[in-house]
């Protein structure tokens, strides 16, 4: 007869977590998107972490990810601070990408040197749109508006204004 200790424990699912694994497993997801990781990417960056107890806790669905943030408001605010700090992340990627622009070689030829330019470009348009969606659907903090406009050479530009709902 195998003893309990012998015995290898099972992974646990989320809709089985005790509140305090599910507070875990939640810091352990805000905490990639703080470190500017997508909710998706957060989540599946891991299959599992392992509790004080030792236990291996599997990752949640992206919508009980949500559902746990409707049902628990301590959730929801611990959500909206690491979505804040998502926010000033990217601000800070695109501060960054402005002001230095994108690493040149002194090998690097003209056409090279121009598709880094583009790409930073790309680059920093993206993470407006990502501050654009995560700000509107989550932030309490920042609510952008997103303009697209035209240049005077014909181009297209993006345009985010984050307004600070702070006093």
């Amino acid at each position: 007869m195998a003893t309990i200790s012998a015995i290898e424990k099972k992974p646990i699912l989320p809709r089985s977590f005790t509140p305090e694994q599910r507070k875990a497993v939640f810091e352990f997801i805000c905490e990639g998107i703080e470190d500017g990781l997508s909710q998706n990417e957060a989540i599946k960056r891991r299959k599992s972490i392992i509790d004080e107890h030792g236990n291996e806790l599997l990752m949640p669905t992206r919508r009980s990810f949500i559902r746990w943030q409707a049902e628990d408001i301590e959730l929801y605010n611990r959500a909206t601070v690491a979505w804040d700090a998502f926010i000033i992340a990217k601000m800070d990627e695109i501060e960054e990408l402005s002001k230095y622009g994108p690493e040149i070689d002194p090998e690097d030829t003209r056409d090279d040197i121009r598709n880094k330019h583009n790409i930073a470009r790309l680059r920093i348009d993206t993470l407006k749109f990502q501050i654009a969606r995560v700000g509107a659907l989550m932030s309490k903090r920042f609510k952008p508006e997103v303009v697209i406009e035209k240049n005077k050479d014909g181009g297209m530009q993006i345009v985010v204004q984050n307004f600070s709902t702070d006093s």
